[in-house]
């Protein structure tokens, strides 16, 4: 429903003094409040332009002014733009309201605060300016899709005018999932309310070819095994089609499913389509049977996307399914394909010389390490590889251009330079996804070369958001305990009673420390396990944008130095004196998980008996 009529006074043009509107422009806070606190002034002025105060404080983004703006209780949230410029926000701006001309420029957090306002003047949503589109329509033309988000999970509705056109913006633009799912919200509700002309509109954005016979929805729907089976007889399979995603809303019996699921094949869309609409509706009679009948149909990022939609949504039993479906298609991914091993990139020309900055490659010493004997006391490493390393690093984050973190390649290629030196396979993979992260761990865990290798190093680098998680590149926050369940005893038997060696280099906390570096803040039982954090609790761990991290890099220079003549307790010692006189202010933290054995890096080979 649209908003109620508004009953504040419209804006008069002229009424807003050209120094409260640079101050505006401007973002000077200080100064509009000081000019509302004046005597006669008017939360609700306008320039001699037409443009209202909090219409130009929601084209330029002053969200700290919009926030002020709405703490006043008569302020009218959709007053409109009423003069004869066209062109002062980058299009004909005539007749827009505050949350259309914000939607348009991307202002997400102005356009949230309008969404949350509590005020006598509802926000109109529906607006809908002579010379363009309603706010959501707005945010699609300009590819601002978190705000195309936020404004249909704010009012739950669309026209089907406003949904072709964002459908046609997102086919263009590679965002079709995020507006899909928008369409599943639409259909559920429609097949919920027994609206099937409004149901049959949507399902042909679904897919065009899927109609729907409303006697079998109806038959379905009702449990009616007997009428199916007769109207089934007579129905074509374009009909079935559209009536298997309304059982995924509504639900059915188990006869009625089996005799559907069965009686016709379905396209590849439909079945698709019909597990997220499960997972939507958290419709645990067809879910079952989705994934005992099509598994093998489904592909991995399908079965990722309707295990989360049922994580948001806190349907647990549909999210434990959904979960046991991924972890099938991640082993038969492992059976298909190797995991794709990176080679050293090449080192920059302009930094090959910089003595300056300390950024020639690191040589690893060589020398005569221990011979390591077989006896319980000592993890092997004596193989070849000495080990498997896995290097997770995150620079860029999806929609989030300010969080890059620059300089992280300098401290991939310092890693796969030292460890290859000393004998180990690495492997990387970069801005990996929620889902492309828990692929890849388990694609890299069930690799056969686990089976003769001595141990594991696993590198995580990336912005940290509490004290033992991070993000994944889609903004998607991983858990500490999660990756090292992943290498527990009982979920990767091939590394039981092998050393497992973890870097975590993310901020733990908001403590910014100084100098030239960034940050990068924002149960099963464990065995054999040893974690180095950058920082401790509560601390931030530190990066630069040219040098990389000094965590990274100070632990490439403790191992090219003193790898080969000493055990990982001593390198420990060293390289944590080493870092803190590298980064002031800075002190790692170390986790042992029954990491009960001695560990060099870079034992002797364990030389062979002369024959008697």
């Amino acid at each position: 429903m649209p908003a109620r009529p508004c009953r504040c006074p419209v804006p008069v043009n002229g009424s807003l003094p050209a120094r409260t509107r640079q101050s505006v422009l401007s973002g000077n806070l200080a100064e509009v409040r000081a000019w509302l606190a004046e005597e006669g002034s008017d939360v609700n002025a306008a320039d001699q332009l037409g443009f209202p105060l909090l219409y130009t404080a929601c084209a330029t983004g002053h969200r700290e002014i919009v926030r002020e703006l709405l703490r006043h209780h008569d302020l009218h949230l959709n007053a409109r733009h009423s003069g004869s410029e066209k062109y002062v926000v980058g299009r004909d701006c005539r007749d827009l309201t505050p949350l259309c001309v914000a939607a348009f420029n991307g202002h997400e957090d102005c356009v949230e605060l309008l969404l949350k306002a509590s005020l006598p003047c509802q926000i109109d949503t529906s607006a809908w300016p002579r010379h363009s589109g309603t706010a959501i329509m707005s945010a699609s033309d300009n590819n601002h899709w978190n705000i195309v988000s936020l404004i249909f999970h704010h009012q739950r509705r669309l026209s089907l005018k406003e949904l072709d056109h964002i459908l046609a913006r997102a086919r263009a633009n590679n965002r079709l999932p995020l507006v899909l799912s928008i369409v599943y919200e639409l259909f559920s509700r429609s097949v919920g309310r027994r609206e099937w002309s409004q149901a049959s509109s949507l399902l042909k954005r679904l897919r065009e070819d899927a109609g729907l016979c409303v006697p079998l929805a109806e038959a379905v729907i009702g449990r009616n095994a007997g009428e199916v089976r007769g109207i089934l007889r007579e129905e074509s399979q374009q009909s079935v089609d559209g009536v298997l995603l309304a059982a995924a809303v509504e639900g059915s019996s188990e006869d009625v499913v089996e005799v559907l699921l069965k009686h016709v094949s379905y396209a590849e869309d439909t079945l698709r389509h019909a597990l997220l609409l499960t997972s939507l509706n958290n419709n645990l009679e067809i879910l079952p049977a989705l994934l005992r009948q099509f598994l093998g149909s489904y592909k991995y990022a399908t079965l990722s996307q309707a295990r989360r939609i049922a994580e948001e949504a806190g349907y647990r039993d549909a999210e434990r399914l959904l979960a046991s479906a991924l972890e099938a298609a991640a082993r038969a991914c492992v059976d298909q394909r190797d995991s794709r091993t990176l080679s050293p990139p090449p080192w920059p020309p302009h930094l090959r010389s910089s003595s300056q900055l300390c950024l020639e490659p690191l040589v690893v010493a060589s020398a005569a390490g221990p011979l390591v004997s077989a006896d319980a006391s000592y993890y092997r490493t004596d193989t070849s590889p000495r080990g498997l390393v896995l290097i997770l690093n995150y620079k860029e984050f999806k929609g989030k251009p300010e969080l890059l973190r620059e300089g992280s390649e300098l401290d991939v290629s310092n890693l796969q330079s030292t460890f290859g030196q000393m004998g180990y396979a690495t492997q990387v993979h970069m801005n990996l996804t929620e889902d492309q992260t828990m692929l890849n761990v388990i694609r890299f865990r069930e690799q056969d070369g686990l089976r003769s290798c001595g141990s594991v190093v696993v590198v995580v680098m990336s912005h940290g958001v509490a004290r033992q998680t991070f993000h994944t590149s889609d903004m998607q926050v991983f858990t500490v305990d999660k990756l090292l369940s992943l290498f527990s005893d009982r979920e990767c038997p091939r590394l039981k009673g092998k050393a497992k060696v973890f870097l975590f280099n993310f901020c733990r906390g908001l403590d910014v420390s100084r100098m030239a570096y960034q940050t990068d803040a924002v149960r099963t039982a464990h065995n054999d396990m040893l974690c180095v954090y950058s920082a401790q609790e509560g601390f931030v761990s530190l990066r630069h944008p040219v040098l990389g991290t000094p965590f990274i890099r100070t632990w490439c220079q403790v191992l090219a130095n003193n790898a080969s003549n000493t055990n990982l307790e001593r390198l420990l010692q060293k390289f944590m004196k080493q870092y803190s006189e590298t980064a002031e202010g800075v002190s790692v933290e170390v986790q042992n998980l029954n990491f009960n054995k001695e560990f060099w890096f870079m034992p002797q080979q364990k030389q062979t008996p002369p024959p008697p």
